[in-house]
């Protein structure tokens, strides 16, 4: 998971996509704190990231690699609004 800042937007979105894509790892998450939105991205057939899915809101992020794993966005950002 990668939480985008101003500074590292560039960093997040390119290079450490590339260094995921190469080391296979098989899903990867970009939070935008700006937009309290979570990408959900996961290596397809030919290893190469696709989006599987946008959450926002009261979206309930799901993983079928973290089946543990289970939160809505907007509790994800609940401690930023205050």
């Amino acid at each position: 998971m990668e939480v985008l800042s101003p500074s590292s937007q560039k960093r997040d979105r390119l290079k450490k996509r590339a260094v995921y894509e190469k080391h296979g790892v098989p899903e990867y998450w970009i939070v935008d704190p700006e937009s309290r939105t979570l990408e959900q991205f996961r290596l397809d057939e030919r290893g190469k990231y696709e989006l599987i899915q946008l959450y926002e809101n009261d979206e309930q992020v799901v993983s079928s690699k973290l089946p543990c794993v289970s939160f809505t966005v907007s509790r994800l950002f609940e401690d930023v609004l205050q």
